[in-house]
């Protein structure tokens, strides 16, 4: 029995016999049209699956990857909580979430005294840490919870108020101090913050283990960053006003003064430069030459202080410009000798 029609049979008969059927004898595969679909209604198609007791698939979602977020806690200074695995000659194994890290026995606070080695009783403990060094290409961390906590106690630390401390170590930039009072805190003495005279080397003025007092000048409990200052603890000279200065006969006037007074008497407007008087201050405020309009009264004009190294020297200017004209001449005779500083200060 033919089940093929004659038509179809031709079809058939020329594709086996490898010959070219026309184009309207070729079936065409129906066109499939895709509508979008609007969300109300795949809402409440949802609905309706779940009122049948029937669930979609859900698509797996990525978990986070950790080592971001150990990045994110070292830039921000946040602790970490870390589980003891094991320890060895060096320090703790611990483990931060899927993460391997280390905690050095220098920077733990969890020893017992006399301790010979057998940590077992921390095994399975968990520290608070903070992030010493990461190495990303072993994704490894260094932690410390000496740092933890030193963190916490630099919270109850201020701008502004004095501590003591004792000197742990001095470098050529300058020294280390750890707080007698804060114990695990230390900050830095940057070497510009020892003293307002001009020193060489940090030696000159610190050494190991020397108590000193100093000035909290900044705070970065996250971070745990602490800068200190000694010189601070005093007002700064150039600051201090003239009632202070021992007033003398001038003696020898320094080259670089003359120069100013000099360039000064060409400014439009000054009469005349008179020498007043010329003072030693027994702390050096700068090596180079600072000058300063003071408030003090002058018959038919104002009086300049010329600072350097240990020298104060007064001048007396005549002339009938007032103060802010004074001022801009002051300052234009100053750059034109180079002068460093050109400022105002309070008079007698």
């Amino acid at each position: 029995m033919n089940l093929l029609s004659t038509r179809d049979a031709s079809i058939f008969s020329a594709g086996r016999a490898g010959s070219r059927a026309s184009p309207s004898m070729v079936p065409v595969a129906p066109r499939l049209h895709h509508t979008k679909v609007p969300s109300r209604m795949v809402a409440r198609s949802i609905i309706v699956e779940k009122s049948l007791g029937l669930n979609r698939p859900v698509r797996p979602v990525r978990p986070e990857d950790p080592w971001k977020a150990v990045i994110e806690a070292e830039k921000n200074g946040t602790a970490l909580e870390a589980v003891v695995k094991s320890f060895n000659k060096g320090g703790l194994v611990v483990s931060v979430g899927p993460l391997k890290g280390f905690i050095p026995y220098n920077c733990m606070l969890s020893l017992k005294k006399g301790h010979t080695g057998d940590l077992d009783y921390l095994v399975g403990k968990t520290i608070t840490t903070k992030i010493v060094s990461m190495q990303g290409n072993k994704r490894e961390i260094i932690l410390s919870e000496k740092k933890a906590q030193q963190s916490e106690s630099m919270l109850l630390l201020k701008v502004g108020i004095t501590v003591k401390g004792v000197v742990a170590a001095v470098e050529e930039y300058g020294a280390f101090c750890d707080l007698k009072d804060f114990p695990g805190v230390s900050g830095l003495i940057h070497k510009t913050e020892i003293s307002w005279d001009t020193i060489m080397t940090v030696e000159e003025v610190l050494s190991k283990g020397q108590v000193i007092d100093c000035k909290i000048i900044d705070v970065d409990a996250a971070k745990c960053r602490l800068a200190l200052s000694m010189k601070q603890l005093t007002e700064d000279p150039t600051k201090q006003t003239l009632d202070r200065v021992n007033w003398g006969v001038t003696r020898n006037l320094m080259l670089e003064v003359q120069d100013l007074v000099e360039r000064l008497k060409m400014e439009r407007g000054v009469d005349e430069v008179y020498i007043g008087r010329q003072a030693q201050e027994r702390s050096v405020t700068s090596q180079e030459l600072g000058v300063y309009l003071t408030r003090e009264q002058v018959t038919d004009g104002f009086s300049v202080i010329a600072r350097i190294g240990h020298s104060v020297q007064e001048l007396l200017v005549t002339t009938k410009l007032e103060r802010p004209e004074m001022k801009k001449a002051l300052t234009r005779a100053a750059i034109a000798v180079n002068v460093s500083v050109v400022g105002s200060v309070d008079g007698i």
